[in-house]
């Protein structure tokens, strides 16, 4: 038995049982390649070096002890700073997603003439484009004046204010209308929009512009039939033939004016269909009764639980005599 500790009682039985077998003096020397190095690792908390140390079995020699070495899987330590404490690690760089949401949060919504579509909350501010397809008689005290503005998805109404009111008449029916800050609102569980101090409205000519380019194709969508216009949506905007029966006028009072009703009566296989116009219509229209007629972007509506059309002012309505199908109407008129 050992004379000093038991191995079975040492946490390095390799090391102890080595120095027991030296004190003993009829013990010869184990030889160094018999006894396999024992490693100690030490992970201390800051920094993350380690202490490497090498035992021999030599019974002459102190055991020799590596010098510190840093972990190639552990990054380096942040340096130090003035005080004795440590340098705050600075966080990487954004690529830029928190800036547009930053930016995005403060910006306008963007919404649609069909305010159905809108996802903005009532109360906040949205930018609007459309194309103008309607321009109501101006009032005054105040200076107010009724318009629509339209796109793919529908049409919606508009009051402008003040020095708003010239900016719009008929014959800019059909340009391009670019409204910023307006509010949704809501009147009669329907939504609305409504212009503020801080709202601005402007018109616009882009030819090139995808709301322009929509203007122009709607011109030559095929006719609808008469009798399918009842089943159409309000505010839709097609192309209608049908042979012009007669035009009748009648002198109304709107606001504080006397103004002239014109309806254009026209009929074809399917049905009949009032056409209305609030201003003065085309000279063609005279000579046109009893023939065959292409009306390309009129805006349906409805009176009295009907649906009836309405010329758009300026150069909205385009009035064709000339067109493909003109010869069946004539036949059908004759029968």
């Amino acid at each position: 038995m050992p004379p000093k500790r038991s191995a079975l009682n040492s946490p390095n039985p390799v090391k102890h049982q080595l120095q027991d077998i030296d004190s003993q003096q009829d013990v010869q020397t184990l030889p160094i390649s018999n006894v396999q190095p024992v490693v100690t690792i030490t992970m201390p908390l800051s920094p993350p070096l380690v202490d490497v140390v090498f035992e021999s079995a030599a019974p002459s020699s102190p055991a020799p002890v590596a010098q510190p070495a840093i972990l190639a899987a552990q990054p380096a330590p942040p340096p130090a700073v003035a005080g004795g404490g440590l340098q705050s690690l600075q966080c990487p760089v954004s690529p830029g997603h928190n800036r547009a949401k930053f930016f995005s949060a403060h910006a306008t919504a963007s919404t649609v003439c069909n305010l159905d579509y809108s996802r903005s909350s009532l109360g906040s501010k949205v930018l609007l484009t459309g194309i103008l397809t309607a321009v109501y008689p101006a009032s005054k005290n105040p200076d107010r004046r009724y318009i629509l503005l339209s796109d793919a998805t529908g049409t919606v109404g508009l009051t402008v204010w003040n020095a708003n009111v010239a900016k719009f008449s008929p014959d800019g029916i059909g340009s391009i209308v670019h409204a910023d800050k307006l509010v949704l609102s809501q009147h009669n569980s329907k939504k609305t929009l409504t212009m503020t101090k801080e709202s601005t409205i402007k018109c616009l000519s882009d030819p090139k512009n995808d709301l322009a380019i929509w203007w122009r194709g709607l011109a030559s969508l095929a006719p609808v039939s008469l009798g399918e216009v009842q089943t159409l949506s309000e505010n839709s905007i097609v192309t209608v033939a049908g042979i012009l029966g007669f035009v009748t006028a009648e002198s109304k009072n709107v606001g504080s004016e006397i103004k002239t009703l014109t309806t254009l009566h026209m009929v074809d296989k399917t049905g009949s269909l009032p056409v209305r116009s609030w201003n003065a219509v085309p000279p063609i229209l005279e000579i046109s009764v009893e023939k065959p007629i292409l009306l390309q972007r009129i805006r349906i509506t409805s009176f009295a639980g009907q649906k009836v059309g309405e010329l758009l002012d300026g150069s909205g309505t385009i009035v064709v005599t000339q067109f493909a199908g003109a010869a069946e109407l004539a036949q059908f008129w004759v029968d």
